[in-house]
């Protein structure tokens, strides 16, 4: 639970009072104790606090993780030092007793802030921000059975590190069907969608801070790739006519953001990338790429003439219209739109790189092998971010550390 560290009468004893000289001085003075004894009634105990735009009258407080009234002058005597000590460590006499102001209520409660939360990532995929399949994900563990369900008599007051850690351990127990127990990976992933909607509650002002999180430690395997003759063997083996949108990926696009390019955004030998589509259809919504950053990327001396080959194949009206017109058409799509689909690129790179005797899938033998070459061929991790469009750098990083690894294997070689 956040807030309030000085309270120890919830343990059974009274808080010292900390050495802080003139500060603890200062705040001794703030807040007093009375007895509200109604006919009838067992005597209770109400802390009075004088904030700075109100008057504060506490009169419950947490044992564990109830709330109770106050029932003893020690208790009492408890809050309100552990109020002063926030204060003398440097708070304002509010947020000093807000924590006490937060009693759990049923709207408090984790799921009914989850399903709130599940409503304003639904817009967010309907307006394109994040992808269906990453609100697919965060639908599933937020199911009565689903990973979320830890949480379901906890109120986001009550979140701390210590409950994280043991919802991390009851994460690590349970089991996938047939699949055993859950990957750490899987955690990993379970752990970044909640730490998302503790920041979305944060930034409501629900909550003060989002607690620290526990280290979910994961293996990462290094990516495979492919030598550059690999890569050209592929290519290769994919009919003309399907090859463009292989090309731009090699040229480190991702696949949505190749699915969702139209002429219009062919120029002067320069792929304008500004926009991805958010779906694994062909009618899947197209918004802004990835954290909604644009940049250019220089078409080289094949994916130029396989542009120039489409271009002859357009329309009049077409190359007239250019937006609306996919620049990397599948032609033998019977949707409207005959964009792409992931399934479908999938499926035409896996059947090239069988025919080749490879078995390196699509996003790491184009993007990726080509990252990892630029970077062994020296060019600086600034730079590759830029290219590739990545908005953090450790992103960049895999590639770089599997070009220092060519280094040491030819230092190896060079003393064998």
């Amino acid at each position: 639970m956040s807030g309030a560290p000085h309270i120890q009468p919830l343990l059974g004893a009274s808080a010292p009072a900390p050495s802080w000289g003139t500060h603890w001085e200062m705040a001794r003075g703030i807040g007093s104790i009375f007895e509200d004894a109604r006919q009838g009634r067992e005597t209770r105990y109400v802390v009075d606090v004088l904030g700075e735009t109100q008057r504060y009258r506490i009169r419950m407080a947490p044992i564990g993780r109830v709330w109770r009234p106050i029932r003893s002058r020690e208790l009492a005597t408890a809050v309100l030092e552990s109020i002063r000590a926030e204060i003398a460590s440097g708070k304002s006499i509010d947020q000093a007793a807000a924590f006490f102001l937060r009693r759990p209520t049923a709207a408090t409660r984790v799921p009914v802030k989850l399903r709130r939360f599940l409503e304003r990532e639904r817009q967010r995929m309907e307006d394109g921000d994040i992808s269906p399949r990453t609100f697919g994900e965060l639908e599933r563990y937020c199911r009565p059975d689903g990973y979320f369900s830890f949480w379901d008599d906890w109120h986001v007051h009550q979140v701390n590190f210590a409950a994280l850690e043991d919802w991390r351990a009851w994460l690590g127990k349970r089991r996938q069907r047939g699949k055993g127990r859950l990957g750490a990976k899987t955690v990993k992933n379970a752990m970044g969608q909640f730490r998302a909607f503790l920041s979305w509650l944060e930034e409501r002002g629900d909550i003060d801070h989002v607690p620290k999180f526990p280290r979910v430690p994961w293996d990462q395997k290094p990516p495979e790739i492919l030598t550059p003759e690999g890569q050209r063997a592929v290519l290769d083996a994919i009919p003309w006519e399907d090859r463009g949108i292989f090309l731009a990926c090699r040229h480190t696009l991702r696949p949505g953001e190749a699915r969702a390019l139209d002429l219009g955004d062919y120029r002067e030998t320069n792929l304008y990338v500004h926009a991805a589509v958010k779906g694994q259809s062909s009618s899947s919504v197209i918004r802004g790429a990835k954290e909604r950053n644009w940049r250019v990327v220089g078409a080289d001396e094949e994916l130029q003439a396989w542009i120039e080959w489409r271009l002859s194949k357009a329309s009049a009206e077409e190359r007239l219209r250019k937006r609306g017109v996919p620049l990397f058409p599948n032609w033998k799509a019977r949707n409207e739109t005959r964009r792409w689909t992931t399934s479908t690129m999938t499926k035409a790179w896996n059947v090239a790189a069988k025919s080749v005797g490879v078995t390196v899938s699509l996003y790491p033998g184009t993007k990726h092998t080509t990252l990892t070459h630029l970077a062994r061929q020296g060019v600086d991790a600034k730079r590759l971010q830029r290219f590739a469009g990545h908005a953090d750098r450790r992103s960049t990083d895999h590639y770089v550390l599997l070009a220092d690894q060519d280094t040491v294997d030819m230092m190896r070689r060079g003393r064998e």
